[in-house]
């Protein structure tokens, strides 16, 4: 396992860290782990904190992940 970071994109809508962590594990067995706001980096945050786009996520998984899709959150 290797920590990774990814940039949550522009044109997609504001969501709670709670449904991205989710959706990460369930979707792609990762595990977020951290954000930067843009204010510096914030390890396990609390799942009521909003994620916007342009944040940097961070999480942990067996090999980099460059693609998420998404529009699969509910």
């Amino acid at each position: 396992m290797t920590q990774y970071s990814i940039v949550y994109p522009e044109g997609e809508r504001n969501r709670s860290l709670e449904s991205l962590f989710h959706f990460m594990k369930k979707d792609y067995q990762s595990t977020l782990i951290g954000i930067d706001r843009g204010d510096g980096i914030e390890l396990n945050p609390e799942l009521d904190v909003l994620v916007e786009p342009k944040h940097k996520l961070f999480y942990i998984a067996d090999e980099r992940i460059d693609f998420f899709d998404w529009a699969k959150i509910g």
